[in-house]
């Protein structure tokens, strides 16, 4: 029932925002030209436009694909806590609220005309839109905090140690995947090498082009922990690179978390740390002595966590 109630609430903008508009349509059918303008210059005035059917399947794929998106975002997540689920639900109102403002504001500048190139749009309505999206994404963010959330974690666990015998190290490695970023990654790279092919929007392809290799350089980072600490950096340069040294430890645990309790994937900032979530899932979770946390998502989070308790104590005991 609770993921019955956060699909509900995450889908709900989107859905209202395409009722509103088709209602209108159907509404003020015989008060709207044919075909309708939809496309405005910098000055206002129609520069193109489209008929009612087509005007109609834009709403629906638009309005319906954002809501399964905003969904699978949530289910794929798995949205603990009020601070994930917030963050997410007050996007998808702000983008249901914008797109819909817009789509309703088409409508009126439409209507009563006999002709749709004579349908003036003023820049003030972006203003408007932009409002109207911060009222939505307010509102999303309350509605999102009536949603009970269990938590993100559960009870504190205890720390794991990994027996080392005197004068024995040692040293874990792992690799953590997210296979949708390097996939997204490489069409960024395919898109790119055929912008500059084509010859067309050469800086757009340049662009593509580097950045769907920093992003597929970055879906699949090492995980190490060894004397230095705790180190996670993109392959196959080792940069860019993100380590919590050893004397900056407290504890490490190993955790399932929620991509959502982060805000999303990628490198994350929340007010309880940092980390690097590229799915939700077991994760290594480092406390600094600054009382701030560190998240990696990686498999065999325990091994890596209990060594890093084994190498700080050895750290701390001088050994």
């Amino acid at each position: 029932m609770a993921w019955l109630r956060v699909t509900a609430l995450t889908v709900a903008p989107f859905l209202l925002a395409l009722v509103l508009v088709l209602s209108l349509r159907a509404a003020w059918r015989n008060s709207l030209p044919s075909p309708l303008a939809t496309h405005f210059s910098g000055g206002g005035s129609a520069d193109d436009s489209v008929g009612h059917a087509a005007f109609v399947a834009v709403c629906v794929g638009l309005f319906v694909g954002l809501a399964a998106l905003f969904a699978f975002g949530a289910a794929k997540g798995r949205p603990r806590g009020t601070g994930g689920l917030g963050a997410w639900t007050a996007i998808g109102y702000a983008t249901g609220g914008f797109l819909g403002y817009l789509m309703t504001a088409v409508l009126v500048a439409n209507r009563g005309l006999v002709d749709g190139a004579q349908a003036q749009f003023p820049l003030w309505h972006l203003g408007a839109a932009a409002g109207v999206a911060a009222v939505a994404a307010v509102a999303g963010l309350l509605l999102s905090r009536l949603i009970p959330a269990p938590g993100t974690t559960g009870p504190e666990p205890s720390v794991a140690r990994m027996r080392l015998r005197p004068g024995e190290t040692a040293v874990w490695t792992a690799r953590a995947n997210s296979s949708w970023m390097f996939a997204t990654g490489l069409l960024l790279v395919l898109a790119g090498l055929g912008m500059l092919t084509v010859g067309a929007a050469r800086s757009g392809g340049v662009g593509a082009l580097l950045g769907g290799l920093l992003v597929a350089a970055v879906s699949s980072p090492s995980v190490t922990v060894d004397r230095r600490g705790l180190t996670v950096a993109a392959r196959p340069l080792s940069w860019p690179r993100v380590r919590v040294a050893l004397d900056q430890i407290e504890r490490a645990d190993a955790r399932r978390i929620s991509a959502m309790a982060y805000g999303g994937w990628g490198y994350r900032v929340t007010a309880r740390g940092s980390g690097i979530i590229l799915r939700s899932g077991e994760a290594v979770v480092v406390r600094r002595k600054s009382g701030r946390e560190f998240v990696v998502t990686v498999r065999d989070a325990g091994a890596a966590a209990a060594l890093l308790n084994t190498l700080r104590d050895r750290r701390d005991e001088g050994s």
